[in-house]
């Protein structure tokens, strides 16, 4: 039936895009285009909701912020590792209101 049609589009952007050129984009990265496309559709998500002034108030940040790390790290681990020197995230997120409740951002 009408998934042909679907499964077609799917097998054309794996031969014609991601074999010949996308994969290239993440040459630190052992998964497979699947996996990679979830997690880059994870941080798709995160910036609409950033861009759009939703409230990620109750987002867990932790993992947002490991997850942009982890997708630059397969793109470049020295950029990475950049970000992970000079970013103030982690520090940002720990930091105890006067009530000893979290900071939530």
């Amino acid at each position: 039936g009408g998934r042909g049609r679907a499964d077609t589009g799917k097998k054309n952007y794996d031969m014609t895009l991601w074999r010949k050129a996308l994969y290239k984009a993440f040459p630190h990265s052992k998964e497979n285009r699947a996996k990679t496309y979830k997690k880059l559709d994870y941080l798709r998500t995160l910036r609409n909701r950033v861009a759009h002034h939703e409230a990620i108030f109750k987002r867990d940040l932790n993992t947002d912020f490991d997850s942009i790390l982890d997708i630059t790290d397969r793109i470049c681990p020295k950029t990475a590792e950049w970000i992970k020197h000079h970013s103030r995230i982690k520090e940002l997120l720990g930091h105890q209101r006067a009530d000893n409740r979290r900071i939530l951002f």
